[in-house]
């Protein structure tokens, strides 16, 4: 038994326990032993409560981490409901002004077609403004020219009057038309082209170029040079056909510009040339500007 106590004791509970046995088994007691075996009751003690004590802050740490988690976790979900109820502010903050944008685009379109309708409604009115203007110079102008053809016309009947008595057919041709060459003379209502004429002296018969202008017959060169040859004046023609006894050719007639004039003697190329020459110069080419009577019984 001093033996077994005896021992080092770095031999641990296990070697105690051993002894405590053996010695139960011989009924020996010992008051070390004893003291030993109450040590070991006291360190089982103390395992046990640590156990215990261990048990009890692992589950306390184990509420502690579920309950921080659950807190983690529902602040979480608090911030995540924050964020969306702000992400849903925030769409409907977008929302609102995608609207008032496309509500101020089609203000905006609203007021560029009002501005485009007012600004042709302007032109429109410049344009009309600009017309009635324009229309105003144009009456203006017409009722100048209307004056200036009132006296002129007085004044050319008092010219044909004088100009019968003086024979200047001529002179009242250049007063009356720009430029008395033969393409100049050429209109919609004149008559033009090739005749014979007979010479009064000779009684030769030449080709000249003949056009009739209202009342003004004028006859040119064969080669219509600038300035016309002759100017008969038409006051009360007489014109009529001269057989080829007297003509001795064919197509033939006569024109006398007035009582007092002496006649000419003029051969178509043919029968409907000459009925045409002669239709056309008893009417005077139907587009005379004055009227012989009433100018010859003016008293201005």
């Amino acid at each position: 038994m001093s033996d077994v106590v005896g021992l080092d004791r770095s031999d641990g509970l296990r070697t105690l326990l051993t002894t405590d046995d053996a010695d139960a088994a011989s009924g020996v007691s010992d008051p070390l032993v004893e003291e030993l075996r109450a040590a070991l009751a006291a360190l089982r003690d103390v395992n046990k409560r640590l156990q215990e004590e261990k048990e009890e802050i692992a589950n306390q740490a184990k509420e502690f981490i579920r309950s921080k988690r659950e807190e983690y976790v529902n602040q979480a979900k608090s911030f995540v409901q924050c964020l969306v109820h702000k992400k849903d502010d925030l769409d409907a903050q977008l929302n609102a002004a995608r609207s008032n944008l496309a509500k101020a685009q089609d203000s905006l379109k609203e007021r560029d077609a009002t501005i485009k309708s007012l600004r042709e409604q302007i032109a429109k009115s410049d344009a009309e403004i600009r017309e009635k203007e324009k229309i105003e110079r144009e009456r203006a102008k017409l009722h100048t020219e209307l004056d200036g053809a009132k006296a002129t016309n007085k004044y050319f009947g008092r010219l044909l009057s004088k100009l019968e008595l003086t024979g200047e057919p001529r002179m009242l041709a250049g007063l009356v038309y720009p430029s008395l060459a033969a393409d100049a003379l050429d209109a919609p209502d004149a008559k033009s082209g090739p005749l014979w004429s007979q010479s009064q002296k000779r009684k030769t018969w030449k080709q000249r170029q003949f056009v009739l202008r209202e009342n003004l017959l004028f006859c040119f060169s064969a080669t219509r040079r600038e300035a016309p040859k002759t100017v008969m004046l038409l006051s009360s023609p007489v014109i009529d056909e001269v057989p080829k006894s007297r003509a001795t050719r064919d197509f033939c007639f006569r024109v006398q510009p007035s009582a007092h004039k002496a006649e000419v003697l003029l051969c178509a190329i043919d029968d409907a040339d000459k009925q045409e020459w002669m239709a056309r110069l008893k009417g005077g080419s139907g587009g005379k500007w004055w009227d012989k009577p009433k100018l010859s019984g003016s008293n201005n």
